[in-house]
């Protein structure tokens, strides 16, 4: 291929990715939300915002726009981006007249320029900035008449010739509303040309379907927008963009552990449409046809692009991504769930990857071992072939055990519970509904560091760039280290332990009766007695507004079943994606969105009719006094 063709061919991709992300934002764009946030702003006032109809059918013309975009022939999408630059250079061209305008007017001096050097200074930058705006224009419109684009430099000529610097202001407004008579003119000259192109195009997809069928029409637009290649480099930009979102806002290095959690979420971030899920959905497909043609190029060199087989092109892998997606309604989740659902996803992607990495291997396995000479020397005895089984099957155990650690520990996380009760701890299995075989156990025990007894509080503050467990008792709280499985005595940002409630959550109380972190909001709400504090671990401060009564924040939603105040426990269950309430042995469960689905009369963060804990979780702390008090003895 030429480089010309080359080049037409990144055009065609770059300069329809624009139009992707046009429709993604329009996507993500919740309308009847802005304008309730309008109205409570000062742009109510505004006459633009006072017609929400007509912003929500120009709504609707961003999506005729990104579609028109999307399918226009390369050379007038060249055209029309041309047209765009040559727009941007006229409005720099009127923001160097205007800026020169109003310096010459702040320094109050009208004299000759050649006498004062500052003047001199900026009239040379201002020409110099004009005259290469002038140039681009004529060389992007391809025209030899520069003073099409000239009316800029009109103030410089009027300064050059000693106008009164208030005539100045004048020249310069005139110079702009040419330049816009120029534009309008241009607009209206070329008004007919969509409704040419349109009928053209019209007209030609007619003959298509009518000689060939709208089948090969899909096939020809899919090959001439180059979809797959298409929307893999616009997820590419979007998560580059969310990479540099992220390190731009960061001062300090993180760690692995973070880096990788990050690189989840950042999926996830990216893949919340159904645009940038197709996006990811090509970018895996092109993934997995690099490696297996590495695998294919290791195993048979420069004979095996000559027999291709197209089932193992990296369609497999996507499709297998695609379908599990829509099946578990990846793209309604909340982002932390949606990241741990995709890497199960991926990690399902990888192994249908090995299986055709294996389906190529397999034929080119079975030709050697019908050849003697092929052989390899390591294998040439049957000891040596006995070692090599045997390797090979360690390190298969070692891949399998990896695998299940991975699944079964994100399912422990998922779904297992632990309970605390004096100076015991219980883990309560939810895949088998009871507790854990030979519980309970001693609290210093599960967790190295911690107080021995009466936690107030176990929270875990769980967002993209924030992974953090704090266990809480009287005015102290710690923070815990999972990686070795003790309390931190100093934690990355430098922050020794144990630590006051009120200097590392300022404006919360102290002591606390229980907290939880709510995802939903990114609050930690700290309760005690009948009040609630929320405090918001973004701002690193305390919600305005609060403390608040419990009821308050968490209405009853049957008149007087409510625990009031003095609550032993507050905890967000991931096997119900429901938060619970629980005080003695009676539990609250908080309201969901699929509650307040079914019954809009709920309200929000309402708490539902009690129930027993027995009922829901069984042998809870089901232990006598006497036998927990053994354990400080």
């Amino acid at each position: 291929m030429a480089v010309k063709d080359k080049l037409k061919a990144v055009l065609n991709v770059g300069l329809r990715v624009p139009s992707i992300m046009l429709l993604d934002v329009l996507y993500r764009w919740d309308v009847s939300s802005f304008f309730q946030q309008i109205q409570k702003s000062p742009l109510n006032n505004n006459p633009l915002f006072q017609y929400k109809y007509l912003a929500l059918n120009m709504h609707y013309v961003g999506y005729i726009l990104s579609v028109v975009l999307l399918t226009l022939p390369r050379q007038q999408l060249v055209q029309l981006y041309l047209y765009v630059l040559t727009a941007l250079l006229l409005f720099a061209g009127h923001q160097i007249s205007r800026d020169y305008v109003r310096n010459e007017l702040e320094s109050e001096y009208d004299g000759p320029i050649y006498l004062e050097p500052l003047t001199m200074n900026r009239f040379t930058t201002a020409l110099i900035g004009q005259l290469v705006v002038c140039t681009l224009c004529s060389c992007v419109m391809r025209t030899k008449q520069i003073w099409l684009f000239s009316a800029h430099l009109l103030p410089l000529v009027a300064r050059l010739c000693l106008v009164p610097l208030e005539t100045i202001v004048f020249v310069n407004r005139f110079a702009m509303i040419f330049t816009g008579l120029e534009v309008l003119y241009f607009l209206a000259s070329n008004l007919l040309v969509p409704f040419n192109l349109a009928k053209t195009a019209y007209r030609e997809l007619a003959q298509v379907v009518e000689v060939y069928g709208l089948l090969a029409l899909g096939m020809s637009l899919w090959n001439q927008l180059v979809v797959p290649v298409l929307f893999m480099v616009f997820w590419l930009v979007l998560f580059a963009l969310q990479i540099y979102s992220y390190f731009s806002t960061r001062d300090q290095p993180t760690s692995r552990e973070r880096l990788l959690f990050f690189f989840l979420t950042s999926i996830a971030e990216c893949c919340s449409t159904p645009y940038s899920l197709l996006g990811l959905v090509f970018t895996v497909s092109f993934v997995a046809l690099g490696v297996l043609t590495l695998c294919k190029f290791y195993l048979q060199g420069y004979r095996a692009f000559m027999n291709d087989n197209t089932m193992n092109r990296g369609m497999t892998e996507g499709i297998t991504l695609l379908i599990l997606a829509v099946q578990t309604g990846l793209i309604e989740l909340q982002v932390i769930h949606r990241a741990f659902l995709l890497s199960i996803i991926l990690f399902i992607v990888v192994a249908s990857i090995l299986q055709s990495m294996l389906e190529i291997a397999d034929p080119i396995v079975l030709a050697l071992g019908a050849s003697r000479d092929n052989i390899a020397e390591c294998c040439s005895t049957p000891y040596s072939l006995l070692g090599l089984v045997f390797t090979v099957s360690f390190v298969a155990l070692g891949v399998l055990t990896l695998c299940k650690f991975y699944l079964q520990g994100y399912r422990a996380f998922m779904n297992d519970n632990t309970m605390n009760r004096s100076s015991w701890y219980w883990m309560y299995e939810n895949r088998s509904n009871r507790t854990r075989y030979g519980d309970p156990f001693p609290v210093n025990i599960g967790w190295r560091g911690i107080p021995s007894s009466d936690i107030d509080a176990f929270i875990h503050v769980w967002t993209w760039n924030i992974n953090a467990q704090y266990f809480f008792k009287g005015t102290q709280y710690w923070r815990y280290d999972p990686d070795n499985d003790m309390i931190f005595t100093e934690d990355p940002e430098g922050v020794r332990y144990p630590k006051l409630i009120s200097e590392g959550f300022p404006g919360a109380p102290s002591p606390i009766d229980t907290a939880f972190f709510d995802k939903r909001d990114r609050n930690i709400y700290f309760f005690r007695g009948s009040q609630v504090t929320a405090f918001s671990v973004d701002l690193k401060q305390k919600v305005s507004g609060y403390p608040k009564q419990i009821v308050d924040v968490f209405p009853a939603t049957t008149p007087g079943d409510h625990p009031i105040g003095n609550i032993d426990s507050v905890y967000y269950s991931y096997t119900t994606n429901s938060i619970y309430f629980i005080k003695d042995t009676l539990y609250w469960k908080v309201v969901t969105d699929n509650d307040r689905i079914r019954n809009p009369s709920y309200p929000y963060n309402g708490l539902l009719q009690q129930n027993k804990v027995s009922n829901s979780w069984f042998d809870i702390c089901d232990v006598h006094n006497s036998v927990l008090l053994m354990g400080s003895k």
